[in-house]
């Protein structure tokens, strides 16, 4: 398995995790949930021979992956949500992150 498969792996295993906490607490989720998107968009960054920090915040990743892709325009929004959220509502932070997973997926 190359690191890219591993990194959609993982992120598939986070998001699992994160829609599980979601049931309980909204923060738990949402810190795993970000993780999980980092790993999305570290696995495009990669498949697209860019280089990838280590320690690149999700924005940063984030902006790596729209100079790349100008289409990553149309997740922004969502990312932004993530990034800080307007609400607790848990419901709305899975609708946010399912709607990156399914764009980011698509482009793999």
């Amino acid at each position: 398995m190359d690191e890219i498969d591993q990194l959609i792996e993982l992120a598939d295993s986070l998001f699992a995790e994160g829609e599980a906490k979601s049931e309980v607490n909204f923060a738990a989720a949402l810190a795993v949930f970000r993780q999980g998107i980092s790993s999305l968009l570290n696995a495009f960054l990669i498949d697209n021979e860019a280089t990838v920090s280590k320690q690149a915040t999700l924005r940063e990743l984030f902006m790596n992956c729209l100079e790349l892709e100008p289409e990553f325009e149309a997740i922004e929004a969502e990312v932004d949500w993530v990034e800080n959220p307007e609400s607790d509502d848990c419901e709305e932070l899975v609708d946010k992150v399912n709607e990156i997973w399914d764009f980011v997926i698509d482009l793999l």
